[in-house]
């Protein structure tokens, strides 16, 4: 085995030796340093609250922290799809208590991004998009809540901006919900918004 180890080396070593010059296989280098796709994991830490519009008063927002799997696809120089599925627990800080969903909820975003050579060059991006919530539980207070009591799930828009430098995403994040989350008209119809600082970690 050793024998034939060497015998390798020594001819892909006469081999560079004897040639003119040597050059770089570049579609491998772009694979490497500017994949089409990529997946990664993902964090987003900020705050939720249920938002009444036409309510007297406004519901104190509470921690929420959403994490799971991201994938990127490079479409052009400049835009790139980035859909995701995560875990995500929400809630708001309500007039009869605090409230507090958990979701899956999966979502895809079109970024727009300033053009860069490879991941070795800082560049900057926007993006909009869009997201499905599926809420699979709820409390207030920390004692469940009955199904009915809650929206089985929600749709919404998402607006972010950031940067990415290697293979790593820093951006922050504006969820805004659609569809209303109270089961009772009484403060009108209530609507999610969320705030994230959020971080992808792509491999």
């Amino acid at each position: 085995g050793m024998a034939s180890v060497t015998e390798y080396m020594t001819a892909i070593v006469s081999d560079f030796a004897n040639r003119d010059e040597l050059k770089a296989n570049n579609h491998f280098l772009k694979r490497a340093t500017d994949p089409v796709i990529m997946v990664g994991l993902k964090l987003n830490i900020g705050m939720t609250n249920h938002y009444y519009k036409d309510a007297w008063f406004k519901n104190k927002a509470v921690l929420a922290i959403e994490t799971g799997l991201v994938s990127k696809v490079k479409l052009t120089k400049t835009f790139s799809l980035q859909p995701s599925i995560s875990y995500q627990t929400t809630g708001s800080n309500t007039e009869g208590g605090k409230i507090r969903m958990h979701s899956v909820t999966p979502a895809l975003d079109l970024l727009l991004t300033t053009p860069a050579k490879d991941f070795s060059t800082v560049f900057s991006f926007i993006g909009v998009g869009g997201f499905y919530s599926s809420n699979f539980a709820a409390t207030l207070d920390k004692k469940s809540l009955d199904s009915s009591l809650y929206p089985a799930d929600e749709k919404g828009v998402r607006l972010s901006f950031g940067v990415q430098y290697a293979k790593i995403q820093f951006s922050y994040l504006f969820e805004y919900g659609l569809d209303k989350v109270n089961s009772t008209d009484t403060y009108g119809n209530g609507y999610k918004r969320g705030y994230y600082f959020s971080m992808i970690k792509f491999f």
